[in-house]
């Protein structure tokens, strides 16, 4: 019996987008009893045009999804985090593979409490064996971390580390150029409750330094934004 599944992958990387392609490719010629219809998409707003064509009839059954996507205004998204989240939404019975070039704990902490994948792969850790072994446990309904988050799951990191949807506006706003007078009308706290927050994510990544642009950098090396 040969099992058809449907495979979108989205990453802003051509040349990954084709490694991924390949591995699918070689696994299903190794394999007789798997076989994989794939879809691509480089962009946020690609993948949310090709996830809105699949319904009730026609269902998408897995998703590799780059987490650092640039974001698209046109669907209010900032990430492929962000992205993950509606697909979720849109496709519930879907199965979703994160891979993600950041293998930061408080990084790694967020993607799993917001997003929950049912896989999370740290780029570094992936080859095509190991790529093919997370897809066919994903697809058999068992999650399927690769060796970098499992050395972070052992760790045990408090959910009091992860940075929610308010930390994350203020640090794109921020990054934007707006001031304090100017997240007021953006995000629903007071200028106190704003600036408990920038202390506190502060904290949370680690930043040496106090001022704003300290801040940003570091959020942009730990792919927040």
């Amino acid at each position: 019996m040969i099992n058809v599944y449907d495979v979108l992958i989205i990453d802003d990387h051509p040349i990954i987008i084709g490694a991924y392609e390949n591995a699918f490719k070689l696994f299903a010629i190794k394999n007789g009893s798997y076989q994989f219809n794939i879809k691509t998409a480089n962009t946020i707003l690609d993948a949310v045009n090709l996830a809105n064509s699949y319904n009730h009839n026609h269902q998408l059954d897995l998703v590799l999804l780059d987490i650092s996507l640039p974001k698209c205004g046109i669907t209010n998204m900032a990430s492929g985090e962000d992205l993950g989240i509606y697909l979720k939404s849109k496709l519930p019975k879907v199965k979703i593979i994160v891979i993600t070039s950041h293998n930061d704990n408080l990084r790694l902490s967020n993607i799993l409490l917001r997003l929950n994948p049912d896989g999370l792969l740290v780029k570094s850790d992936i080859s095509n064996d190991n790529l093919i072994e997370a897809v066919t446990n994903v697809l058999s309904g068992s999650p399927h971390y690769s060796s970098s988050v499992n050395r972070f799951l052992r760790k045990k990191i408090s959910q009091k580390s992860v940075l929610d949807e308010i930390d994350i506006e203020i640090l794109t706003e921020i990054s934007n150029g707006s001031r304090t007078k100017e997240l007021l009308s953006i995000i629903p706290l007071t200028k106190s409750g704003i600036e408990k927050r920038k202390r506190l994510l502060k904290e949370k990544l680690k930043v040496i330094g106090d001022t704003d642009r300290e801040m940003i950098l570091m959020a942009k090396e730990k792919g927040f934004i």
